[in-house]
């Protein structure tokens, strides 16, 4: 008799761990934040699904290669393993932060109805530096307790890509930022100023 009841337990234990994670999204943490050094410098990411917001920091070091830009990501899953466009922060003048809102709050919000689309979750999230000149990645490391979504070879342009809301510092110093999306044309239409 307790076996039998011990096996009831674990099949409907089991029953209800696969069906919350059916619900939730598997691999998408809702909340969290992590600090990375990938490249010369640290990257932070900061999320909440509940809040409806994200926090996004770059700070390289004064010894930051001029060829070189960091960056931090942070990606929502949505329901049918779609995404909800990447944050993306970046900084290519060394020795100088960039961070999402900083005249504000320090934070991004999201739209109320999240434009109308189920969102899970943190899909994907990474510190890493590119090369200024034509984008490819050079190093990277995932932030902690974001999801499995690979990194992509060619980190987004600012204000060329529709799948990307970004903030870049130029190494003149000006911003560019894309927010919010979608960009509509290469020249950053739609939502870059």
């Amino acid at each position: 008799m307790d076996a039998l009841r011990f096996g009831l337990v674990v099949v409907l234990t089991c029953g209800i761990s696969l069906a919350t994670a059916g619900v939730v999204g598997a691999d998408t943490p809702q909340e969290g934040s992590d600090t990375v050094s990938a490249g010369s410098g640290s990257q932070f990411g900061r999320w909440s699904k509940s809040n409806k917001r994200l926090r996004l920091k770059v700070s390289p070091n004064n010894n930051m290669n001029t060829d070189k830009c960091m960056d931090v990501m942070l990606d929502w899953g949505t329901q049918g393993n779609e995404h909800y466009d990447s944050r993306v922060v970046r900084s290519c003048l060394p020795g100088t932060n960039e961070e999402t809102d900083p005249d504000g709050d320090g934070y991004w919000s999201e739209p109320s109805d999240w434009g109308g689309r189920t969102v899970t979750g943190i899909q994907k999230g990474w510190g890493y530096m590119i090369d200024d000149s034509n984008l490819l990645v050079l190093s990277a490391e995932r932030l902690a307790d974001t999801g499995s979504g690979a990194l992509w070879g060619t980190a987004p342009g600012t204000g060329t890509q529709g799948y990307a809301r970004m903030r870049t510092r130029y190494q003149n110093g000006s911003v560019k930022s894309c927010n919010p999306l979608p960009v509509t044309s290469a020249s950053g239409a739609g939502g870059c100023s």
